[in-house]
């Protein structure tokens, strides 16, 4: 389980749920009466929140008064239409996966600890019925009492971590990928074999990491043993994710109460003794069923992108930390032992709190530590290859930057080099983990999506090594883990040397130097979707679409603020164009074509004025002042003609993001405005249906969406926004209980599949739980503990909470959102 590293307080900790069982039995007991046990009722408030001009600050005590999630009680509600949703198509498509995901993860814990007032302790992801709050009260001694909140559990549990099943289906477990052993800093290594080297390297990090303490992991791994050739059975690093996959798999259904020496989940005594399925222990059945053919073969740089964004995410919660042999916190160590940190059979000890038993490792648990330093070595390795292997410089042939130095001066005037939009990949069919035999260029197109998603990566993961970033890089892990054990130090300054840091820099230029040289048109500034060489010539596309210009706005404002030291785990504002000063890389000269004659503009300044050139287009010609959008523009003779004819779903919704993100960055009051004019015309009648209580997929269109995971993201991430940052209290349209409404359907509705027909706010599986939904299983961090009988009426099956979304190994699927589900009313 995640903890959010920015502000605000922490989900109830793996050691707490565990002591939190008694509490749970009496709770059930009760009902909603008050519960038996003390608890710390300390009030939260909204530390690190961002900035709100759209009313008064919150309040530092919760508020408890929730609006129901399905809206008023019948008249007032008027008459309800079922919704009824068929799977369009299962199979996931990887980089719209991992959009949604970095998505889900923001819109989870830490945008309800630090916006909508919820201490994250007081949820209980195993009480039953699910959608609980355990509320603090005290008449004297302290009980809980538990109240019904399905938008802060379906944001704080759901969501969250959805997202993380997601992640780890594709960078560990299914085998959905180009493996690790391909690794350009993995084929270094000592070994007589691919896998020899790849195993050397996870005994660094698992001994880095601390994961054979307590039973978590074998060191060495135990040779000739197919199910465990790393040390933690059954774990497949990814290097490179296909495009697309098909996710059906056996997990394993036994269930276990131990999975090493410990009780419960990972043996980090999560779930007390309560049991799991043996999938949660041994990833060995969670690989695909036949991953040659489930698996398109093929890789591209919007894919790599936002992986490597979603894995920073999770590996900026998980490596920031250390911790002692027995899984409990580390939060300080003395500067003399910090060398040691990590190292096998350390005896350091903490001095905060002194109390921690002696030994200190990387990662905030034994298996967290594994899975962040797993991620960034997935992310460092996918890097080096990208910038040597997966470029092009005709359309033709890949080829690659001579070195990481050659691609941090990358410029504008050098011979032409991109990264086409799909590579096909030729397995050697070699084992489990397959060496690559051929690479070829499927598409040599660049798309401004796939550059943007690689800037927003590898800003995250620049910003884990940048020593200059508080939020970040200060963090004592990651002082750490890049200081040499077990990524290599860099000395901080962008000179080529061969360290993430400089290979995070190098990404992060070359993809904005051909984003801007490649799509930016030259009459407008505007960026366009697609480019295409011929003969050393660029030829731009005519087309500019709004979705496209969301992914970049959000990109650029990522690679801004990593390179001015200000990037956050979840993007915090910082409007100070004054700190463009600070951009690392504006020390090695760009030279963007233009009329002007000097010097030309540092790199930072560059980047601000690229975004805001979108920003303002999307304020002023994408968008009108009652809220509507365009879905694009094409341009002509120098001018750009906004599309006509109803906008989609998802264009209204990055339309928001752009001008959210623009407000946010400047504190132009002009972008909130526009952005508040088209979230109401989102949230309104346009695209809302009152009787089913849904989202249309086209403004003004019957009631009916065919929900994709980029859909869904630009819908949850613009609720999200609107929630944080454009509010309006009493508003009808823009207050936070009307967004809380929405926010929980949306999760409930597309994710769970549960269409709650009677309002009551419980499921009633017969009726209510759709033909198909988005999330297609969920594992044991949202409830699915592995067993049937829990007392409870509605659980039954592999449902073991009654949520509509069974457990995994009962729908032999990965714990993936599905490529494609048509809803509709009626």
């Amino acid at each position: 389980m995640g903890r959010n590293n920015d502000a605000g307080p922490q989900m109830r900790t793996p050691r707490a749920l565990a002591a939190s069982l008694p509490l749970l039995a009496c709770a059930l007991i009760l009902g909603d009466a008050g519960a038996c046990g003390s608890v710390d009722s300390t009030p939260t408030g909204d530390a690190g929140r961002l900035p709100d001009s759209a009313g008064p600050a919150d309040a530092t005590v919760l508020d408890h008064v929730r609006v129901p999630y399905d809206g008023l009680p019948p008249p007032e509600a008027g008459p309800r239409t079922a919704v009824h949703a068929e799977m369009v198509s299962p199979r996931v498509d990887t980089m719209q996966l991992m959009f949604a995901a970095g998505e889900m993860q923001t819109s989870g814990e830490p945008f309800v600890s630090q916006f909508a007032g919820r201490n994250l302790a007081d949820y209980d992801r195993y009480i039953l019925p699910p959608d609980q709050y355990q509320l603090p009260v005290s008449n004297g001694q302290a009980f809980f009492v538990t109240v019904p909140d399905p938008f802060g559990f379906s944001s704080a549990v759901e969501s969250y971590e959805y997202s993380k099943y997601h992640m780890n289906m594709v960078a560990n477990q299914s085998g959905a990928g180009v493996s690790m052993t391909n690794g350009p800093l993995i084929a270094r290594l000592p070994g007589a074999t691919p896998r020899d080297k790849l195993r050397a390297r996870m005994v660094q990090i698992l001994t880095a990491a601390g994961t054979d303490h307590g039973g978590f992991a074998t060191l060495p791994p135990p040779p000739n043993n197919p199910l465990n050739d790393f040390g933690f059975p059954g774990l497949w690093p990814n290097l490179d994710p296909y495009r697309s996959f098909d996710p059906a798999m056996v997990p394993d259904k036994t269930v276990v109460h131990s999975c090493t020496t410990a009780y419960g989940y990972g043996g980090l005594q999560q779930f007390g003794n309560s049991p799991v399925n043996a999938y949660e222990c041994s990833y060995d059945s969670l690989r695909l069923t036949d991953r040659v053919a489930q698996t398109e073969h093929v890789v591209g740089p919007g894919i790599l992108g936002y992986t490597t964004w979603k894995e920073a995410l999770w590996a900026i919660d998980f490596t920031g930390r250390l911790h002692d042999p027995n899984a409990n916190p580390v939060n300080a160590v003395a500067a003399a032992d910090l060398p040691l940190v990590g190292t096998p059979n350390n005896v350091v000890q903490a001095t905060d709190p002194p109390s921690a038993a002696p030994g200190a490792y990387l990662g905030s648990t034994p298996l967290e530590g594994m899975w962040g330093m797993t991620m960034v070595d997935e992310m460092d390795n996918a890097g080096a290859w990208l910038l040597g292997s997966l470029a092009t410089s005709d359309g033709t042939t890949l080829t690659g930057f001579p070195s990481v130095l050659a691609a941090i001066q990358y410029d504008y005037g050098s011979p032409l080099m991109w990264f086409p939009a799909a590579v096909a990949i030729t397995e050697d069919g070699a084992g489990p983990y397959p060496g690559v035999a051929s690479a070829t260029v499927q598409d040599a197109t660049s798309r401004s999506v796939d550059l943007a998603a690689l800037a927003q990566g590898f800003s995250l993961l620049f910003g884990m090594t940048d020593a200059r970033n508080a939020q970040v890089g200060q963090q004592v892990g990651m002082q750490i883990a890049f200081g040499g054990n077990p990524f290599a130090a860099d000395d901080g300054t962008p000179n080529g040397e061969d360290t993430p840091h400089d290979r995070a820099l190098a990404a992060m230029r070359v993809a904005f130097v051909d984003l801007d040289r490649m799509h930016s048109d030259p009459a407008t500034g505007l960026v366009v979707d697609s480019a295409t060489v011929t003969g050393g010539r660029v030829a731009r596309g005519t087309t500019v679409t709004a979705t496209a210009l969301g992914h970049v706005v959000v990109g650029l404002r990522h690679l801004l603020m990593a390179c001015n030291a200000s990037v956050t785990q979840y993007g915090a504002p910082d409007p100070d164009a004054s700190k463009d000063t600070l951009g690392i890389l504006n020390a090695v000269p760009i030279h963007p074509a233009g009329p002007d004659a000097g010097p030309g503009p540092t790199f930072s300044a560059r980047v601000r004025q690229v975004l805001m050139t979108q920003a303002a287009f999307v304020r002023d010609a994408l968008t009108r002042a009652d809220g509507t959008v365009a879905n694009g523009a094409t341009l002509s003779g120098g001018q750009a003609a906004p599309d006509s004819g109803p906008a989609a779903l998802e264009s209204q919704g990055a339309a928001l993001r752009v001008l959210t993100e623009a407000w946010l960055l400047t504190h132009d009051a002009t972008y909130q405005d526009r952005a508040r004019a088209v979230a109401r015309h989102l949230l309104g009648a346009a695209f809302w249906s009152d009787p089913a209580r849904m989202f249309r997929g086209v403004e003004g269109g019957a009631d009916e969406v065919d929900m994709t995971a980029e859909r869904f993201a630009w819908l949850q991430q613009a609720l999200r926004e609107t929630y944080k940052a454009l509010w309006i209290p009493g508003d009808a349209l823009l207050d936070r209980p009307v967004l809380e409404d929405r926010i929980t359907r949306i999760n409930k509705l597309f994710l769970n599949g549960w269409d709650d027909l009677d309002g009551n706010g419980s499921v009633d599986k017969a009726t209510e739980c759709l033909g198909a939904r988005l999330q297609l299983g969920e594992q044991a961090l949202t409830g699915e503990l592995g067993t049937d009988d829990n007392s409870f009426p509605q659980s039954s099956g592999g449902d073991r909470d009654a949520d509509c979304v069974p457990n995994i190994a009962y729908g032999r699927v990965g714990s993936v959102l599905a490529g494609q589900v048509h809803f509709h009313a009626p």
